[in-house]
């Protein structure tokens, strides 16, 4: 009898034996008759698929019957092929026909609450909270089926495994010639950090088998790039070119991994008027931007006095912002604006933002309520300008026009919708 256990191709053939039932007796076997598993993950995301999938763990019940399977690790045998194995042979049990399988990975997916809690009753991973950088964060992947024993073809159970997160990538484009726009960082603001993960014996709207409940406590995730990093955001006249990506689809960070949920977008909430106006905003969710944006004319000469003009061969720039309170132009300048935008996050889909500066209805964004704690207030010989302009307050907008978006939704691969979402 083979004692192996192979994975080949998209086919998982896992010998199992089977452990005490309810009774603590031994359940006697059909010696020849292993269970198998045809394994895939359901996306072609390389985050996880079978090519770089090591290792995965197996559950099982029965009616009746203790978790006869109990984590189980499936692992890849040589490197560079689909061929995973059991640490010992597991056999159907005789007198059983009907069982449950649910299976998650990679085995080194780091969970903060410890083990998940997997058992004949309950299925769930307990406060699943994404790391907090993005190139820390793991992917990872869940199964469920149920399985009749003598309706398997060729004794082997289908497990279909699914994206448990949601996957997130900011793009950056300025379709005018004549701007220039640099960022140094960017983040999604007020995500849900953390929540649980259940499996459910009910297929979703997605095809998968979970249930997601987010918590409460908000935080933010995305980037801040190094000195003299800045990213200059591309103008998409040229080379027809689709942006700058901010976050995600780069070689050390494919894209947030976070927790599937739902949200409202940033609102601003406006009390007295005159020099008592207040103007505070929410807890909703908003896409920040550390920036700077300037616009080019030709002519080395200037009329007018703006000091904010910086000569350049036979062109002059003008620093739009942020706006300097000392009316200078000074290069190493940099403004926070924000993008309100609402959640509606699932499982295995990627969203794509993709941010318009300065097109033909689009501008600078709007003016934070607040810059959230942790984020920088100087970066490295540079300067950040977080006061408002007199007569300026959160809510209002940075240039003539806030930034537009389009959101593209795709099952981890290019985007195969587009949807237009207003700004404001």
């Amino acid at each position: 009898m083979n004692k192996n256990v192979k994975l080949l191709g998209i086919t998982a053939m896992l010998s199992m034996t089977f452990a005490a039932c309810s009774n603590d007796e031994l359940v006697e076997s059909y010696q020849g008759e292993e269970i198998s598993f045809t394994t895939r993950v359901t996306t072609r995301a390389t985050e996880t698929k079978l090519e770089n999938l090591e290792s995965f763990y197996v559950y099982a019940d029965a009616p009746n019957y203790n978790m006869f399977l109990d984590k189980v690790q499936a692992t890849k045998k040589e490197p560079g092929k689909a061929i995973y194995t059991l640490p010992d042979n597991k056999y159907w049990p005789s007198g059983v026909k009907q069982f449950n399988f649910w299976a998650y990975g990679p085995c080194n997916l780091e969970l903060k609450e410890g083990e998940p809690q997997i058992n004949t009753t309950s299925q769930t991973f307990s406060d699943f909270t994404p790391k907090a950088k993005g190139e820390d964060q793991q992917d990872f992947v869940v199964a469920y089926t149920e399985a009749e024993r003598d309706k398997v073809p060729g004794m082997a159970v289908p497990l279909t495994f699914h994206h448990a997160l949601s996957q997130v990538e900011i793009i950056a484009n300025c379709p005018d010639a004549d701007k220039n726009i640099y960022i140094k960082g960017a983040w999604i603001v007020n995500v849900k950090k953390s929540g649980t993960l259940s499996f459910s014996k009910e297929v979703g709207e997605n095809g998968n088998y979970m249930q997601w409940n987010a918590g409460s406590s908000k935080t933010q995730y995305g980037v801040e790039f190094e000195k003299d990093a800045a990213k200059v955001v591309a103008k998409a006249v040229e080379n027809n070119i689709k942006g700058t990506t901010l976050i995600g689809n780069s070689n050390n960070n494919s894209g947030l991994m976070l927790v599937p949920q739902t949200t409202n977008e940033l609102k601003f909430t406006t009390v007295g008027e005159g020099d008592s106006k207040v103007v505070t905003g929410d807890d909703g969710t908003y896409i920040l931007i550390l920036c700077r944006i300037e616009a080019i004319h030709d002519g080395a000469n200037h009329d007018g006095d703006d000091t904010t003009v910086k000569v350049e061969g036979n062109r002059h720039i003008h620093q739009l912002f942020p706006i300097n309170p000392t009316s200078s132009f000074v290069q190493e300048q940099y403004g926070y604006t924000c993008v309100p935008v609402a959640l509606n996050w699932t499982p295995g889909k990627k969203y794509i933002y993709n941010l318009e500066f300065c097109g033909h209805e689009s501008g600078g964004g709007i003016y934070p309520a607040e810059i959230p704690a942790g984020l920088p207030s100087s970066p490295d010989g540079g300067d950040i300008i977080k006061d408002l302009p007199k007569g300026k307050y959160p809510g209002d907008l940075v240039l003539d026009n806030p930034i537009t978006f389009t959101v593209g939704v795709a099952e981890w691969t290019p985007a195969d919708k587009d949807e237009d979402t207003p700004m404001n």
